[in-house]
């Protein structure tokens, strides 16, 4: 059930990522294809997935940031063999658009626990000031 509720959280992510950065692509085409839709979801299920990684106590954080890293440009990579991504694209570009992509994901994911943290918050102290009385 973990993997299916981080597959999912990474599905909404993906999906909301790529539309919002689609927004400021000045090449990005018009219409999206059903190739490129089905990659995307494929995509955001791989970054839910490996995003476990993140659990993983022998895992510092860095060691398990480059290792998502590197296994969601292999899944790019493969995808683009379907998808014209990567066509005339250098690997500046390329890297420069994953950077943004994963900048993008890490404030999306701060404001995100954030706003859950303030909720937390705010349960606990409705709760505590209950049992007080």
């Amino acid at each position: 059930m973990r993997l299916m509720t981080r597959v999912i959280n990474g599905l909404g992510l993906g999906s909301f990522l790529c539309l919002f950065v689609s927004l400021f692509n000045e090449t990005a085409p018009p219409v999206m294809t059903k190739e490129a839709v089905l990659s995307i979801f494929v995509i955001s299920a791989c970054a839910g997935m490996l995003s476990l990684l993140f659990e993983v106590e022998r895992f510092n954080f860095l060691m398990a940031l480059v290792m998502h890293f590197v296994c969601i440009n292999l899944v790019v990579w493969a995808l683009s063999f379907f998808n014209p991504w990567l066509q005339g694209t250098t690997w500046m570009g390329y890297l420069g658009s994953m950077f943004v992509f994963y900048s993008c994901s890490w404030l999306f994911l701060v404001i995100r626990d954030k706003l859950i943290a303030r909720e937390l918050n705010q349960w606990i102290k409705r709760n505590a000031n209950r049992s007080q009385s």
